[in-house]
This record gives C-alpha cells, structure tokens and sequence, in this order.
C-alpha cells in the first residue's frame, strides 16, 4: 500500500507490504467502554534515492525493504491512512535475499525457495490511470 509521504520528503509516497490486517475491541486502562478498532501490521520499504527515476528520467522508483534491524522495519497504519493499493514489480535481475529479513512470522512460506524477497522492485505507476495521474505534476485532484 502507499501512502502520503512525509512533507521533508521529495516524493510524494511511502511504500509498505501488509502483513496483517487487524480488527480488534480496544479499551482504556480502566477495561471499560470497549471500542471497535482497525489497524495494519505493515513491512516498509524504502525508496532508493540513488536510483534516478521518474518522468525526467523515463524510470520507475525502485524499493526495497528496510533492514529488520533497523528501527522502524515494521509498523501500524490506521486503514484511513492508506492512500491505494501499488503494484510492484520485482526487478529480476537483483535476485532475490533474505538480508532484509531472515526467516520470520513476517515472512513465512511453505516452500523453502520461496523464503527469499527480491532485492529491489519498481514501482507501477502505470498500473492504471489514476496512479499515472498521482505521479503527474498537472494532475487535477491528486
């Protein structure tokens, strides 16, 4: 999923993976008033700010996951957060590692092959016309 990025920052989107997506009764500290709550478990990436890309460079944005040692590898999003789903594309070439992430709970597969994420992926802004437009620096109302 992406969401708005940070107003520092130069691009307009941070990317995440779910992982989970929870639907929870809260409460206070005093166990009353029960409420209904909604949250993400998310795996973030990070956009590669040495890659250049975009329309002046004719190149998708390439992300990669944060290192699990690094704070703030995982986190929780309010659902109202979320901007749209993005479609990534693995960038085949890299490979594939398990140095971002070794075997997890956050990465579990039945198959031992498959235990690995892709180094880098691209993202797809082309994936249909409102994400071109939320790309477009003359887009009306994105």
């Amino acid at each position: 999923v992406m969401l708005d990025s940070p107003e520092d920052d130069p691009h307009p989107y941070v990317y995440s993976h779910v992982l989970q997506i929870f639907h929870a009764n809260a409460s206070a500290k005093n166990g009353l008033n029960f409420r209904p709550m909604e949250f993400i478990w998310v795996r973030w990436y990070r956009r590669d700010a040495r890659y250049r890309a975009g329309w002046k460079y004719k190149r998708l944005h390439r992300v990669g996951f944060v290192p699990h040692d690094e704070p703030g590898a995982f986190g929780f999003l309010d659902p109202a957060d979320v901007v749209r789903g993005v479609h990534l594309i693995p960038q085949f070439r890299y490979g594939r590692t398990d140095a971002a992430l070794p075997r997890s709970m956050a990465r579990s597969f039945d198959d031992a092959e498959d235990d690995m994420d892709w180094r880098w992926y691209n993202v797809n802004w082309f994936v249909d016309r409102d994400m071109v437009m939320r790309y477009h620096d003359d887009a009306i109302g994105h």
